[in-house]
């Protein structure tokens, strides 16, 4: 008994809740009786008329689909706390709206690997062909993490490598841990969560069971939410700073004396880094840079 939670903000993702629910009616017919399964999407708000109609009406004639639309937003950890009350079922699977599946298997995958650990992590992978012009930083950045993404990987750092992007988790984990509504903006929301599962000692399996995440932010774009996600990050304050690279970093110039000059270095230096951040090749290095300099004014 699966349910596939979607939470929605200014994108069409028709075609993602087409898949899952070509493949769960397949499931229930061929492969087990005892599969059901409901896909619960929540519109956050969305400003995009247009997408939200497009949503609206495709996904009303979607079997298993219920849609739910709210009147003011919520953030990326509430929106997820609010799915998880709408779910019917024993098994969440946390999916965001930007997936694409790129297997007929995916949902049986989830399936028979239920009983398998109380969370059940599928793989992300990045689009193989290039981004469009203007996409560059995002699909550097993405294409540069994949090593930490194999499998071989993830299992040596099983809590390190948390991410809510393609997830199944056993109901139960919500009677002890939920998504820290603190964070509304871009970041974290996943990470903190990881750690509150560590803590409170819950299995958990990676997998190979992929999707594609297909919503490639443009340069700039990409730039805000990594702004944002560092906003985040400082208004958290512990665990989560002892955990995330830029902090420990940033504290450690703290102890240095070091950080302010930092701050004042990067707002110099700012426009120049932008720009080659949001060129045609931009620098991974210059990006992390960027992130420190940017949490050292905050």
């Amino acid at each position: 008994m699966i349910s596939f939670l979607i939470p929605v903000f200014n994108y069409n993702c028709t075609e993602l809740v087409r898949g899952l629910s070509e493949q769960a009616v397949a499931v229930k017919r061929q492969e087990n009786p005892r599969f059901d399964f409901e896909i619960v999407v929540t519109d956050d708000a969305s400003t995009n008329e247009t997408l939200k109609s497009t949503n609206r009406l495709a996904l009303s004639q979607i079997a298993g689909c219920r849609y739910i639309e709210l009147k003011k937003n919520m953030g990326r950890a509430a929106i997820r706390n609010f799915l998880t009350r709408q779910a019917s079922f024993e098994f969440l699977v946390f999916i965001d709206c930007d997936a694409e599946i790129c297997s007929k298997d995916f949902v049986l995958s989830y399936w028979n690997d239920r009983d398998k650990a109380d969370i059940i992590c599928g793989s992300l992978k990045t689009p193989a062909s290039p981004p469009p012009p203007g996409c560059e930083l995002r699909y550097t950045y993405e294409k540069a993490a994949d090593p930490r993404r194999s499998i071989s990987y993830r299992q040596a750092h099983p809590f390190g490598c948390f991410t809510t992007f393609n997830i199944m988790i056993n109901r139960k984990v919500f009677d002890k841990v939920s998504f820290d509504e603190r964070c509304t903006e871009y970041g974290y929301e996943d990470a903190l969560l990881g750690l509150m599962l560590e803590r409170e000692n819950f299995s958990i399996y990676h997998s190979g069971n992929a999707l594609v995440h297909g919503g490639v932010d443009s340069s700039t774009s990409f730039l805000e939410k990594t702004e944002s996600s560092l906003r985040t990050l400082h208004q958290l304050g512990e665990p989560m700073q002892s955990y995330a690279g830029t902090s420990r970093t940033a504290r450690k110039l703290e102890i240095l004396r070091i950080k302010k000059t930092a701050g004042r270095l990067f707002l110099l230096f700012r426009s120049r880094l932008y720009r080659q951040l949001t060129g045609r090749h931009p620098s991974v290095f210059l990006f992390q840079l960027y992130k420190l300099g940017y949490y050292c004014t905050l």
